[in-house]
């Protein structure tokens, strides 16, 4: 069919009209984004928030850690500092500071935490101030009656010499010995270890067997069984000098679970007079123990 120029305008026209429908040209359909508008939610993600444009909701992620739902508290004072000491997030120096905690301040701790971070510090979770989550505190700069937490094993309290200047045995572990050794005296001591297993017999056919050995005067009332809260089994020892004559030693050993601990008093004789005799009495007269905290700690 011949075309004519009138033809040809109408048929022009009708492509126009058919393109209009479309909605738009190929290229605008193609660089149009699939239905996105800043009207609609949009959520931002971060590692401690949630926020979206549909809510004026923020959920702030929890602090610290869980605090042992299986362990008691026990309290003790922020001590060796002279404002406050960090609480942290972890048992570490460089983990997130959750708050300050003054000088005086007395704080719920969780002994059986206690733990050497394998550098400097021994650190313990502590209940964070109005809240029911923990954090960590060196314990170094917190105190109870047995004196600073890193000198102690957990579950095990009594109360220590307060005459004197007292330089104690490293110990990395919670099970290793706390030995305290009086500055100025040529040896007086005082400590506690454990012992695996139940020893106490053990001990005392020990004790007994060097006696005899060194043909030593005994009563026959040398050793006595005693009430020591939360032991097991409690023995005291009378007071005995070392087989070279210049040492006088004193023992107290309890029974706790399948462990043994050993407490004991060493006096040079010619330290008598400088050593705070009564205080290293009171030491040994003094203990308790808290069995689920002290076998958490050993067993853990």
């Amino acid at each position: 069919m011949k075309l004519t120029k009138r033809s040809g305008l109408v048929l022009i026209a009708l492509a126009a009209l058919v393109v209009s429908a479309c909605g738009g040209s190929a290229s605008e359909t193609t660089l149009r984004p699939a239905e996105s508008s800043t009207s609609s939610t949009t959520v931002v993600e971060t590692t401690s928030t949630t926020t979206s444009t549909s809510s004026t909701t923020t959920t702030l992620a929890p602090v610290g850690v869980d605090c042992p739902a299986d362990q008691s508290p026990s309290q003790a004072t922020v001590t060796g500092v002279d404002n406050w000491v960090r609480l942290r997030g972890d048992a570490t120096v460089d983990s997130q500071e959750l708050a300050k905690i003054d000088a005086g301040s007395v704080v719920e701790t969780y002994p059986a935490t206690l733990a050497y971070d394998g550098a400097e510090f021994w650190w313990v979770a502590v209940q964070q101030p109005d809240s029911t989550r923990c954090g960590y505190i060196a314990a170094s700069f917190l105190s109870t009656e047995s004196g600073r937490m890193d000198r102690q094993i957990p579950g095990v309290s009594y109360r220590i010499p307060k005459t004197g200047v007292w330089t104690f045995s490293e110990r990395i572990m919670a099970r290793d010995p706390v030995e305290g050794f009086l500055d100025g005296a040529f040896f007086t001591s005082y400590g506690t270890f454990v012992r695996d297993g139940k020893a106490i017999d053990q001990i005392l056919a020990e004790q007994l067997q060097q006696f005899e050995d060194l043909g030593y005067d005994y009563p026959d009332s040398w050793y006595s069984e005693v009430v020591i809260p939360g032991a097991d089994r409690a023995v005291r020892l009378i007071p005995t000098v070392s087989e070279s004559g210049d040492i006088l030693g004193d023992r107290l050993v309890m029974e706790v679970g399948n462990y043994t601990i050993d407490a004991s008093t060493s006096v040079y004789i010619e330290d008598v007079e400088l050593a705070p005799m009564a205080e290293l009495e009171d030491f040994l007269v003094s203990f308790r123990i808290n069995p689920a905290t002290f076998l958490e700690a050993m067993n853990g």
